[in-house]
């Protein structure tokens, strides 16, 4: 018996699953009609200065009222020298990666 659960699949991604696993009653797949999240708010740019336009849009009307910000990257090293460029502008930040120890994550 195998059972798979996603927050955010799309009908492609779950024949996809299907497909994958085997499974020959795709029935039995449950969706939900609106996933969306109310209080999430997504950005993606393509800005040739990153470092600049993150900056621009944290002190933007839409993201500067937030209590807390996540900031994802692809390398240990990108989010060391976010959290570094952010505490430099005035900004609280730590970076969260599986380079730091339980007791330095737990702190952040």
């Amino acid at each position: 018996m195998v059972l798979g659960l996603t927050a955010t699949a799309t009908v492609g991604t779950q024949h996809s699953i299907c497909k994958a696993f085997t499974i020959k009653n795709p029935e039995h797949i449950i969706t939900l009609p609106d996933l969306s999240r109310m209080n999430l708010q997504l950005s993606i740019t393509r800005d040739t200065e990153k470092q600049k336009a993150l900056l621009l849009l944290l002190r933007s009307d839409s993201f500067k009222k937030l209590d807390s910000i996540l900031i994802f990257a692809t390398h240990k090293r990108t989010c060391d020298q976010l959290a570094s460029v952010l505490t430099q502008n005035g900004m609280n930040a730590a970076s969260y990666h599986a380079g730091k120890t339980d007791q330095q994550r737990y702190a952040i």
